[in-house]
């Protein structure tokens, strides 16, 4: 299984190893990307590089796959004319994920570079409610560059220092 974050560079990789131990370097091998309802993303025809002994590629996400989702999808490597009887077809699972931006937003409510402003107060000069922003950098936080995330604080408050709730929900 192949594991990638969204937007990374993705290797790939076919090692065929014959019973006399050395690599298979004649093959034609191609490789088909399907989405977890089996329609074809992408594909491509790996080199063999002689210093790995291995069919490789690249995807780049930005130039041949910019409709890359979050999700489990399948390689399948299509392997012809070896030397050797191999399969026909070898198939792996490759999972992309989001987690930096989940990061980046957990490590902003741990009140790494987040701004709070535009705050409201009650006749107790209780915080009533305010925009909470975090963003992926020191030298952005009070702008509107480089904002991870956005949320309105509300809180419903009773007397001097005391709440009954407070919500802080994300805006989309």
């Amino acid at each position: 299984m192949l594991k990638y974050s969204k937007g990374q560079d993705i290797s790939l990789n076919l090692t065929l190893v014959n019973n006399d131990g050395n690599p298979e370097d004649s093959a034609v091998v191609n490789w088909y990307l399907y989405n977890s309802v089996n329609t074809l993303e992408l594909s491509g025809s790996p080199i063999y590089n002689a210093q790995l002994g291995s069919y490789i590629d690249i995807i780049n996400p930005s130039s041949q796959w910019n409709t890359q989702e979050e999700g489990i999808y399948h390689i399948v490597w299509e392997i012809q004319n070896t030397v050797e009887d191999y399969p026909n077809t070898v198939t792996e699972e490759l999972h992309i994920h989001d987690y930096d931006n989940k990061l980046d937003r957990i490590l902003g409510l741990v009140h790494e570079n987040m701004l709070i402003d535009n705050p409201v107060y009650d006749k107790f000069d209780n915080l009533q409610s305010a925009r909470l922003r975090l963003y992926s950098d020191k030298d952005s936080v009070g702008t509107n560059n480089n904002v991870i995330a956005t949320y309105t604080i509300q809180a419903d408050t009773i007397n001097a220092g005391k709440f009954n709730n407070w919500k802080q929900v994300r805006e989309e």
